[in-house]
């Protein structure tokens, strides 16, 4: 399992596996390089471990749930279909879609899905098409963020 290191305000903060220590140092010179970073790091207390910086502002979790996407232009239904979603933040989502769509990068999409919880919550959320990769994975980024609410729940419960 690869470890990982999330910034928060240009700095990022390790744990030692092994013994806990913590240890806090300046991400700045990171945060715009766009490829994988991964940093050999050394405890006091004499292990050494790597880990990857994770420059997104909110964690992701790996997922597979099933779900709905529509599109709308001007409040009429043009596009519905079936998609898995693949990860899931408070910010956005990744989901492959189940046969290739009409939409492209910038377009609004409504999207419904359970989640896998015990209370297999409901989430709707109104979202902008950021990417669509050769392999049909489509970023979304919802238009209202959540600050912990049933996603958050999830991703930390």
């Amino acid at each position: 399992m690869d470890y990982k290191v999330f910034t928060f305000n240009e700095k990022a903060t390790f744990f030692c596996p092994k013994c806990k220590n913590v240890k806090t140092i300046d991400a700045s010179k990171f945060i715009k390089i766009k490829k994988k970073i991964k940093i050999n790091c050394k405890c006091p207390c004499g292990h050494s471990f790597e880990a990857f910086l994770e420059r997104r502002n909110c964690q992701r979790k790996e997922t597979t749930l099933p779900g709905i996407y529509s599109r709308k232009i001007n409040g009429k239904e043009v596009e519905r279909g079936q998609i898995v979603v693949t990860d899931l933040s408070r910010s956005g989502m990744r989901f492959r879609p189940h046969v290739e769509p009409a939409f492209k990068v910038g377009d609004r999409l409504h999207i419904v899905f359970n989640l896998n919880n015990k209370d297999k919550s409901l989430i709707q959320k109104k979202a902008v098409i950021m990417n669509i990769s050769k392999e049909m994975n489509v970023g979304l980024e919802f238009c209202q963020k959540e600050t912990f609410g049933k996603i958050g729940e999830y991703l930390f419960g």
